[in-house]
């Protein structure tokens, strides 16, 4: 029997600043769409440990979720997203993955830094919805 194709869109984002790079991943099958993503982009510094955690990792009933791997955030859902509720999960994932790339820059979220992060969100919220709205 033959495999069935699976759609995947890829947005990939590099921050000039911290030098950390977001990767969305939009598919319906999150464990085939981790496969594939593992297989079409160089992750060198994720072990085969994490590989295979995420590859088994349960998505049922989730609607976006994020993994991170020092200064490198996957964030997948299911499809891109075209409704309001879809783009605040775009948001919600993005709050982690910006608490989490200062956490590696050694930088906490406080009230000398919140301006930081703000802009982060910003860029990286701007840089995916540039997608939809070409």
């Amino acid at each position: 029997m033959k495999k069935k194709k699976i759609h995947i869109q890829y947005k990939s984002i590099v921050d000039p600043v911290f030098r950390a790079s977001v990767l969305f991943v939009f598919g319906e099958d999150a464990n085939e769409c981790m496969k594939e993503t593992f297989k079409k982009f160089s992750l060198d510094d994720v072990s085969e440990e994490e590989k295979s955690q995420i590859a088994e990792y349960n998505f049922k009933n989730s609607i976006g979720t994020s993994f991170h791997f020092h200064k490198k955030i996957i964030i997948w859902m299911p499809k891109f997203p075209s409704s309001v509720n879809e783009m605040g999960v775009i948001a919600h994932e993005l709050v982690h993955s910006v608490r989490m790339i200062l956490d590696d820059c050694g930088i906490q979220i406080e009230e000398s830094t919140d301006e930081v992060a703000a802009y982060m969100l910003e860029y990286y919220f701007t840089e995916v919805m540039k997608s939809k709205f070409k």
